[in-house]
C-alpha cells in the first residue's frame, strides 16, 4: 500500500496538484489525502468526505494512532494545491471520524467536515423574535451556533 501512495504522490507532484487537510489538534503533517468528494448545491450546507493516511505509530500492536476525541468536533481545513499556491480551501467542523484499517506501517482513517452552522440542523428552535433588525436576528442565530464574525459586509 505505501509503494501505491508513494507513486499516487510523486503523479500528483509532478502534476502540481497536491491535497492537504489539517485538524485542530493535529500536527500539520499528520495525515495524507487518499481520495475525497465534495458534495456542494445552492441553499444547503456542504458536506467533505475523505480517506486519509497516517504512519502507523507502533508497529507492533497495529494500533491506531490517532483518537478519535482529538479530531471529533473539532475546526479542520480541507485544501487543493497547485504548484504551491493554494487554489480552493474548505473549513469546517469534524462531524465524523471514524478509523477504517491498519497495515503493517500506515492507518486509514474516514472523516466527514461540514460548517460550523451544521451545528444549527441538529435541533428545532421555534420562537418569535420581535423588534429586531433581520440582520440582528442571523447575527443572533449564528452566535448561538458557534459562527462568529459572519457578516462582514454591509447588505
Amino acid at each position: 500500500m505505501n509503494r501505491v501512495i508513494d507513486k499516487i504522490s510523486q503523479r500528483l507532484d509532478r502534476s502540481g496538484l497536491v491535497f492537504t487537510l489539517i485538524t485542530e489538534n493535529l500536527p500539520e503533517q499528520t495525515f495524507a489525502v487518499v481520495d475525497f468528494s465534495l458534495h456542494e448545491s445552492l441553499s444547503s450546507l456542504f458536506r467533505l468526505e475523505a480517506t486519509l493516511t497516517c504512519k502507523t505509530p507502533n508497529l507492533v500492536s497495529q494500533k491506531p494512532g490517532i483518537n478519535v476525541a482529538d479530531v471529533l468536533d473539532r475546526n479542520a481545513a480541507f485544501a487543493v494545491h497547485r504548484n504551491g499556491q493554494i487554489e480552493r480551501q474548505i473549513t469546517g467542523m469534524v462531524t465524523h471520524f471514524s478509523h477504517m484499517s491498519t497495515g503493517r506501517h500506515t492507518s486509514h482513517y474516514h472523516i466527514t467536515i461540514q460548517p460550523l452552522l451544521w451545528r444549527a440542523s441538529l435541533r428545532v428552535n421555534s420562537r418569535i423574535f420581535q423588534n429586531q433588525s433581520v440582520m440582528d436576528i442571523v447575527e443572533t442565530l449564528l452566535k448561538e451556533n458557534g459562527v462568529r464574525n459572519a457578516i462582514a459586509k454591509s447588505y
